[in-house]
Formats: structure tokens, sequence, C-alpha cells
């Protein structure tokens, strides 16, 4: 019995609660017809209204009429009446007026203007009601995306989990969580610069926002960018002093720079190692026939500069003083190959007379072939030094013309370098490179290493080591073109 009585009992008191739901729902559904229906009576009524007009005068100064409003003014006063014309004030000695004067009028007219008054503040109230609710349905709609994205996400799903976290964040883009979460979305399908910039998005909402601050820096350390990631995760352990995963991560990024180091170095140590082997059997490969000297006519010069031999067996006395002149400085490139049995024992050479055999040296006729072994030899000074040991002093003032400026500077570092060193003389290659033209206007632009390496030349040349020695005139002359 006990049981029946409860089992009516629930049975009463649901279908009592059953009808409380019922009736609530009614009413609202009363009530949204009521506002649907004001809407539209409202609408039409803004639809019958006549077009505008210049608002009509009144005759009296006192009765002035309201003018009628534009159409752009139409949406904010829908509820304002039609304007009309005041009434006249009764005045204190009317008595007749006074005695028809109707009170209860009166009264329902202030009564109806209080009213509209009420109406319009209740409008603009439901306005901002409105709007509130409508962001508060927008933020509900964003954070539904947000869990259909993470239902997808814990399912596998990466790509339909970054298609709702889009559009999550197309409606809230102001929420950081979207953005790191789709960064984590991106981290899974390997799309590391995607989700470093979706981090990226979420910390400038929120600096301190950990998880993505730990994405990022997972993207950077998947990118390669070490010194990046490290910063990141330093960051996190300045927010959460305890984070296990951001300490391994920074030994391991260590260990990788180091290793990364260290393979650099050794390439860089095999790359030297392959040029010297190349360097090697280049050498190797080198015929061992002597070379053959070839004489280039200069074409579009002047006529002492084109001028060759026009048989190829005859030899210029200018040729045999160069050739000469080479015989005695440089030694034979391939002495070995001529001889009919090796010698016992082999003869030493400096590094130099061996950087001087790995080049071609020839003695150059025109401006045009000195210059254009100077750029060739410029960077290698020992090289330089016997090709200019082969020329002529003579000819400075023909061969030098074209590259005055860019020489001077190697031809004072050759001369205080080299001839100092093996103790020869300078006197003759200063004085002739003084006649070269454009020489005045190259000294004017000398460095101040260039300066006192002049300074130490005029003092060699004055010294007691000098293997020449020259009078006080020569000197000066030479101190005064070179001041």
């Amino acid at each position: 019995m006990d049981k029946a009585a409860k089992l009516q009992m629930q049975i009463r008191e649901n279908s009592s609660e059953l009808t409380d739901f019922l009736q609530d729902l009614t009413k609202w559904e009363e009530n949204v017809k009521k506002e649907d229906e004001y809407l539209r009576t409202s609408k039409r009524i803004d639809e019958k209204l006549p077009p505008v007009r210049k608002g009509k005068k009144s005759t009296d100064a006192e009765s002035i009429g309201k003018s009628t409003d534009t159409e752009g003014d139409q949406n904010n006063n829908k509820n304002k009446k039609s304007p009309q014309v005041k009434k006249e004030k009764i005045k204190s000695y009317d008595y007749d007026a006074w005695s028809k004067f109707d009170v209860e009028a009166a009264c329902a007219d202030v009564d109806k203007e209080i009213e509209s008054e009420s109406d319009f503040e209740k409008e603009e109230e439901d306005e901002e009601e409105m709007e509130r609710i409508e962001e508060q349905r927008k933020l509900q709609q964003a954070a539904m995306e947000k869990d259909k994205g993470n239902q997808f996400f814990k399912e596998g799903k990466y790509e339909a989990a970054i298609n709702r976290y889009t559009t999550a964040i197309n409606i809230d883009p102001n929420n950081q969580i979207f953005y790191a979460n789709r960064g984590m979305a991106l981290l899974k399908m390997e799309r590391f610069g995607a989700a470093e910039q979706d981090c990226t998005f979420a910390l400038q909402l929120d600096p301190k926002y950990t998880k993505a601050l730990l994405r990022r820096a997972t993207a950077r350390l998947k990118l390669k960018k070490w010194k990046m990631a490290l910063e990141d995760f330093n960051n996190v352990l300045e927010e959460e002093p305890s984070n296990k995963q951001a300490v391994t991560e920074i030994k391991n990024i260590e260990k990788m720079m180091k290793t990364e180091q260290d393979s650099q170095k050794r390439t860089h140590k095999e790359e030297q190692t392959k040029t010297k082997t190349e360097k090697q059997e280049k050498r190797k490969k080198r015929s061992t026939k002597p070379l053959k000297r070839i004489y280039i006519q200069e074409v579009g010069g002047s006529e002492d500069e084109s001028e060759q031999p026009q048989k190829t067996n005859e030899k210029s006395p200018v040729h045999n003083k160069h050739e000469e002149a080479l015989e005695k400085r440089v030694p034979a490139l391939h002495e070995s190959s001529t001889l009919s049995k090796p010698p016992t024992s082999p003869p030493k050479t400096t590094r130099d007379d061996e950087d001087v055999t790995d080049v071609d040296l020839v003695i150059p006729t025109t401006s045009f072939m000195f210059e254009t072994e100077l750029k060739r030899l410029k960077d290698q000074p020992d090289v330089f030094y016997h090709f200019l040991k082969m020329i002529p002093c003579a000819q400075y003032t023909k061969l030098f013309r074209q590259c005055v400026d860019s020489l001077i500077s190697i031809f004072l570092s050759t001369l205080h370098g080299y001839y100092i060193r093996d103790k020869l003389c300078v006197h003759l290659e200063l004085e002739n490179f003084c006649k070269v033209e454009r020489f005045a206007m190259a000294t004017m632009f000398l460095s101040k290493n260039d300066k006192k390496v002049i300074v130490e030349l005029l003092n060699y040349m004055e010294s007691a080591e000098y293997p020449v020695k020259l009078t006080e005139q020569q000197i000066a002359s030479l101190r005064k073109s070179y001041k």
C-alpha cells in the first residue's frame, strides 16, 4: 500500500510540474507572437507614411508647429506622433475659459506623453538586450564548435578538428584557446609553420599562455629553429619552474646544437682536405713538356704597342733582353725533362719557387696584357714579386699607364716586402714608376700605410745595407716625387 501511495504522489508531482512547464511555454509563445506582430505593424506604419514635406507653420507666433522628420530619422522616431499645434494658454482673468477647461483630458494627455517616453526608453533597453543576447549566442556557438573540434581531435580526425577550430575563430577571433588548439592539430598534421603562426597569435592575445608557448616551441624545434625554441622553453620555465617537458627539451636542444656545430666543423675540414687533394691531383696531371712562349698582338692599340715581329723565327732585341733576364732570375721549369739521367741528389727549392712553378709567367708586351696579369696575380704576392722582376724598368711607362691607380699600393708593398728581404736595388724601379702617366694623381690618394712604406724604402736606400751607394741628389729627387 505504501508503495502505491508513493507512486501516486510522484505521478501527481510530475503532472503538476508538466502543467507548469506547459503554461510557461504557452506564455513564451504568446510573447513571441506579440513581438512579431508588433514588428510587422511597425513596418507597415513606416511604409504608409506620406512623403517628406516642409513643416507647416502656424499663424500665431506662440504656436509654431514642429517640422516633419527626414527619411534618415524615421527609424529613430517611429513611435513619435505627427506634430500638433500647441494649444493657447488660458489667461488668468478669463474665468469663462477656466470654467470650460477639461481637467481630465489634460491629465490624459500628460499620461500619454509619459507613456510614449517610457516606451522609447524600453525600446532602447530592448535593443541593448538583444545585442547582448546575440553576443552570448555567438560565444556559445564558438564554444560548441571548439568542443566538436576537441572531440574530432580525440578521435584522430585532425583535419576535421582544424575546420571546427577555424569556424570558432571566425565567430570569436579574440579567444586565444581556439588558436592554440588549432596549432596543436596542425602539429599533429606536421604543418609546423602554420602551427607556429597560430601559437604566436594566441600569445599576442595572452603572452603568459604556457600551452601556446610549449606548442610554438615544439613547432620551432621541428623547424630546426634552435635558438627561438630555446627562448620559448625558457619563458615557460619562468611561468612554471616545475615544468618537466621544458627542462627535458632544453637539455635536448643544447645537445643538438653541440652536435650540429661539431658536424659543421667536420664538413669544413673535409672540404679543406678535398680542395688540397684536388690541387695535388691537378699538379700531378700536368704535362712534363717544356712550355712555349706565345706572342700576342694587340688590335686597335698604338703603333708602338702593336708592333710585332713579322716572322715567327726572328725575335726583336727587346724580347731577347726579356729572355736573358728571365733565364737569370727564374730557373727553368722543366729542366729534368731535358736530362738523360736523373741527378743523384735533387736540388732544394724554396716555397716561393714552388709557387712560381705552379703559375705560367709571361712577360707582357702591352698594357692590356699587364692589366690582365695584375688582376690574376694581385692576390698572390710571391708570384707577383717574380713577375715584377721579369719586367724591365724601361717598360714601366708603356705597361703601367692604364692601371697606375690600382697598382701603386701593390707595387710599393712588393718592393718593401721582397726587394728589401732579398737586398735588391729599388731606386731604378721607383725612378721609372714616377714617369708613368697619372702618377702624381695616384700619390694624392695614398694611405697612411703606403706613406710609411715609402719612408722605409727611402731609409733603406740611405742605409749601409743598400747594394749601391746613391748620391744625395738622387735620394732627394725620389723623396720629392714621393712626398
